[in-house]
């Protein structure tokens, strides 16, 4: 746009073909708002629902990963207290690319699991 803007206004003598940054401010300024009125609309359809570690309708989602020398390595999930607490849930563990849906308080955990975590 700024390029047409810039052939058409300089078409006789194209060596002063050069703008000024307040010469395409109202340009940016246009492209700005209609931006922000885009994000604005349509920030819901953006991102889905349920995206790990967003907030939605059914609370906080979190993921939680196991580092080597963590206190929790070799513990199970019920050791470690998570599904003991009142408003969590787990609701998958990740082990080397293999997902365990609701895993069971049993599970023992290692290094690089990641555990998918909801919260009311």
């Amino acid at each position: 746009m700024i390029a047409g803007l810039q052939a058409t206004r300089y078409r006789r003598d194209p060596a002063k073909a050069e703008f000024s940054f307040f010469e395409i401010t109202p340009y940016g300024l246009a492209y700005l708002a209609f931006g922000f009125v885009y994000v604005m609309m349509f920030s819901g359809l953006l991102l889905p629902s349920g995206a790990v570690g967003g907030r939605n309708e059914r609370g906080m989602r979190v993921v939680l990963r196991v580092k080597r020398g963590s206190k929790v390595v070799g513990k199970t999930l019920d050791d470690v207290g998570i599904n003991t607490q009142r408003d969590l849930t787990v609701n998958a563990l990740v082990r080397g690319g293999v997902i365990q849906h609701s895993p069971k308080g049993g599970v023992v955990l290692e290094v690089g699991d990641d555990i998918y975590v909801s919260a009311r």
